[in-house]
């Protein structure tokens, strides 16, 4: 079978967001996917960000080995994609990284699951059907996962309101993210760790519904439409759901209004 061959640098969820326009190619062509993902391309973020993906002398990197590692189970269980290995210079067909060079890719504002299309226009898609396998396990059905990093955040919320939820919300990221989160906002929450990233999209895929802000795990929960709450960070709102089941926020009566709803309404 002759195959399409992607380059891809950045960051997880920016490889996330590129998966539907691969999938559009696969059925458009009937050519499956071999993603190369460059590992340790420094991560150039704002000024004062904070990202918990490093080097192994603890510089700021979008794709560490680790990343690698937990990535590869979940993009091989999708049934577009047929390898996923690191780049080390292999001629590609599609250089990912080409978004970024354009004159203009929508950065930071437009949402970042059109950028590729800037530069890759056969690549655009429809955006309200999920492309994201993940395995649906009936045991975590009653569970909300709440996923909030430390970058791309809104300083405007406050969180006190979930202690009411206490005993229903698992928090699911880094366990610094846990503990900063946690701590913050006097919340006793279990963490829930993961093997790799198809777990993780296994259970979120599985949740009665997620919240969380511009990251990986929001990625992972609008690629699959699942139920789920996205807070906007407001000077780069580059994210934005598309399909059904998803809401999004910038004010603390918008959030409380949408997490009692999916609390009561699922």
């Amino acid at each position: 079978m002759e195959h399409i061959i992607f380059k891809h640098v950045v960051n997880l969820g920016d490889l996330i967001s590129v998966l539907p326009g691969i999938r559009h190619l696969y059925e458009t062509t009937g050519k499956k996917a071999i993603i190369y993902q460059q590992l340790h391309r420094p991560g150039e973020y704002y000024i004062g960000a904070e990202h918990p993906t490093k080097d192994e002398k603890g510089n700021a990197v979008c794709f560490n080995q680790q990343c690698f590692d937990m990535m590869k189970p979940l993009l091989l269980a999708q049934d577009y994609i047929d390898g996923f290995e690191v780049y080390s210079g292999q001629p590609v067909d599609y250089d990912l990284d080409v978004v970024r060079q354009q004159i203009y890719c929508g950065a930071p504002h437009f949402p970042l699951h059109k950028w590729t299309w800037m530069a890759y226009p056969e690549m655009w898609c429809d955006l309200s059907k999920s492309w994201l396998f993940g395995h649906n396990y009936a045991k975590y059905q009653d569970k909300v996962f709440i996923n909030l990093t430390e970058r791309y955040r809104n300083y405007n919320i406050n969180y006190f309101f979930l202690k009411k939820y206490e005993g229903k919300i698992w928090f699911i990221g880094t366990r610094k993210e846990h503990e900063l989160f946690c701590n913050a906002w006097n919340i006793e929450m279990p963490y829930f760790p993961v093997i790799d990233f198809l777990e993780l999209a296994s259970v979120i895929k599985s949740c009665k519904f997620f919240l969380g802000n511009q990251s990986f795990a929001w990625h992972l929960a609008q690629a699959m439409h699942v139920p789920r709450i996205l807070e906007l960070y407001p000077f780069a709102q580059n994210c934005t759901n598309f399909g059904a089941n998803g809401y999004e926020f910038y004010h603390q009566p918008q959030l409380e209004y949408y997490v009692d709803k999916l609390f009561n309404e699922l």
